[in-house]
């Protein structure tokens, strides 16, 4: 099975307001309607819109990634967002992730596999990826952690890598 996670490289960023106090705040400054990320599952590309999705779900992310750094046996994670609106059920065994995706939103209602087991480590990586593209965006624009109030969850990402 296969997931990634497909960042644009031609992403122009907006200018930091400076009256943003969060990331979602950010991301919705920063970023164009049509940035966007892909994200693959096996055969299937479902668009994760940088500008409104990213805010809405980061959180959920993070929260995720923390949960797969525990170790947790079980657990859901949804993602709130219009366009992205989705609902994981997580199981870790051993080193595996298996994630069954259910999809809130008819917008993407599709024959699709929707069940991966995948490698934790790959899976987090690509996670880490969108993190680090986020963080590196944000800071482009004059973002830090004396301006947003949670810009310090995206420091050290590394301690959510699986050793």
């Amino acid at each position: 099975m296969y997931f990634e996670i497909i960042l644009k490289s031609d992403v122009k960023l907006k200018t930091r307001d400076i009256d943003d106090t969060t990331i979602s705040e950010a991301t919705f400054s920063i970023y164009e309607l049509e940035d966007d990320a892909k994200i693959k599952w096996d055969n299937f590309l479902v668009s994760f819109n940088l500008k409104n999705d990213l805010g809405d779900c980061f959180s959920d992310i993070i929260n995720m990634l923390e949960l797969i750094k525990k170790k947790e046996p079980y657990f859901k994670v949804i993602f709130p967002s219009y366009s992205f609106f989705e609902a994981w059920k997580c199981s870790i065994q051993k080193n595996i992730i298996t994630i069954e995706w259910t999809n809130l939103n008819e917008k993407y209602k599709t024959n699709t596999n929707n069940k991966i087991s995948i490698d934790i480590n790959l899976y987090v990586k690509e996670w880490l990826k969108l993190l680090n593209q986020l963080k590196e965006d944000l800071t482009k624009v004059g973002y830090n952690n004396k301006n947003l109030e949670d810009y310090y969850l995206l420091e050290n990402l590394d301690r959510y890598l699986i050793l």
